[in-house]
């Protein structure tokens, strides 16, 4: 009975994560119906009955057609400057085939988008201009985040010598090479996010977090980067600058004002945590 059930459950599943075709695709806005997004539909599962007026094929459809927009919905939702940038279709064609690989597999749509930069990183022959729209992914995966992530007790500047340091969970350090916080404040504004592409782009050094219920952004000098990148996977103050003394980075005398300013900024901010109790594998996350 087990095997039965778990048989069915896998049928279910295969049938219900195929992409849309035929008549279900023709009906939606969604477009090239007959492109070979993915694996084709294992059918109706047997044990699904008619409904009334309607077949079992038919009750599935209706509700794999809603289970198909509901994610595309999603995905748009959370996405919303990369569907512009891209285009709708575009958009969606990637979407399809992000979805066909990776499937969701947790109960909540949360996290739908969590692989969908490193996705379009690794196909990058399907997109043009690639790496703007992985930025803009990256990007937009982390406002998501940001504005869900917890946020414990900072601790105070005088207490970063002392013990173990981490960064507030809601902050994220983002290694980009496209003026995407530029893009995303004109979308915000309600202009047109266009821009001129770069053939060969230049290095920026964004840092977004929380304050309040407010989503902030900004980019930071490689040095102030580094520093807190070094910070989030030593988890300690002395290591994170020995990291940065020994580095390709020089920091010379000239520089401990400056960073002392930042890190009073940094901690007045409450961007530091005890790291207490948290796994220092995870600190490659941020």
């Amino acid at each position: 009975m087990r095997a039965e059930l778990l048989h069915d459950q896998r049928v279910f599943m295969a049938a219900l994560r195929a992409p849309l075709r035929g008549e279900s695709r023709r009906r939606s806005s969604l477009v090239d119906p007959d492109a070979p997004w993915g694996p084709e539909s294992e059918g109706t599962p047997s044990f699904i009955r008619a409904s009334g007026a309607r077949s079992a094929s038919e009750s599935f459809e209706l509700y794999r057609r809603q289970y198909w927009y509901r994610l595309l919905d999603s995905l748009e939702e959370d996405f919303p400057l990369l569907a512009r940038v891209l285009g709708r279709s575009a958009f969606w064609r990637l979407i399809e085939a992000y979805l066909s690989a990776l499937p969701s597999r947790s109960f909540t749509l949360r996290h739908l988008g969590r692989g969908l930069a490193d996705f379009i990183r690794e196909r990058p022959a399907e997109l043009h201009a690639p790496q703007h729209a992985e930025d803009i992914a990256r990007f937009e995966y982390a406002l998501c985040s940001t504005f869900e992530a917890a946020s414990v007790s900072p601790l105070p500047a005088e207490a970063l010598k002392r013990q173990p340091i981490a960064l507030q969970a809601h902050l994220h350090l983002l290694r980009l090479r496209s003026p995407v916080d530029v893009l995303h404040r004109r979308a915000a504004k309600g202009q047109r996010p266009s821009v001129l592409w770069s053939p060969a782009p230049r290095k920026r050094h964004v840092v977004m977090y929380r304050e309040g219920l407010q989503i902030r952004y900004e980019r930071l000098p490689l040095l102030a980067f580094a520093i807190l990148e070094a910070i989030a996977e030593t988890q300690s103050l002395e290591a994170a600058m020995e990291r940065i003394a020994s580095g390709s980075l020089t920091l010379r005398g000239s520089d401990i004002p400056r960073v002392r300013a930042w890190f009073a900024q940094w901690a007045a901010r409450g961007w530091f945590r005890s790291a207490e109790g948290i796994d220092p594998s995870r600190s490659k996350e941020k």
